[in-house]
């Protein structure tokens, strides 16, 4: 993971997110979500990746310090594919790649959800795949999906594809990895 001490710019996204996360933690304004470039008021983050994982890590830790029972997710989405795709790319690599940013660019976001709403069904097309790298943050389990909505009229020939980083703060439950 990218050491927070070298890099003023990340220190204040992590900051940021710290901030965001405290609010809404503390006035249970649940679920939450907030894409890495709309954390600060100046230009985004090179290394989205770096920088949503970061966020998510200090998110979770400020939930486990206010006793909020939470999940916490970053979603890094991938591109489309056109079939159920079981590859899922390197996260070292992701983490260390400069993020495209601009008009129609999905970016990285960090998630506060209720546990509970984790637990609704979704009628997908899925492939999920634990992954397990040195750039996963302690107390955080990473997963790659690619998957397609198979509800009525949202059936689509392209895939969804996303790493997932969640973090799981609940008394006496956090994850495990």
């Amino acid at each position: 993971m990218t050491p927070l001490s070298g890099d003023p710019a990340l220190q204040a996204v992590v900051e940021a997110a710290r901030s965001w996360a405290a609010g809404n933690l503390a006035d249970r304004r649940l679920p939450a979500q907030v894409d890495i470039d709309e954390l600060m008021a100046s230009d985004p983050p090179p290394k989205a990746v770096a920088a949503a994982v970061a966020c998510g890590d200090v998110a979770f830790r400020e939930a486990l310090a206010m006793g909020s029972s939470v999940n916490v997710i970053v979603a890094i989405p991938l591109e489309y594919s056109e079939v159920l795709s079981m590859v899922a790319p390197r996260l070292g690599e992701l983490i260390d790649q400069s993020w495209p940013y601009g008009p129609g660019v999905q970016v990285p976001g960090i998630y506060l959800v209720d546990p509970e709403i984790l637990a609704t069904y979704e009628a997908t097309e899925e492939y999920r795949l634990a992954l397990d790298d040195e750039a996963i943050p302690r107390g955080a389990v990473a997963y790659y999906r690619c998957w397609r909505e198979l509800s009525e009229g949202a059936l689509t020939l392209e895939y969804d594809r996303a790493i997932y980083f969640r973090w799981i703060s609940h008394p006496g439950i956090t994850s495990q990895r």
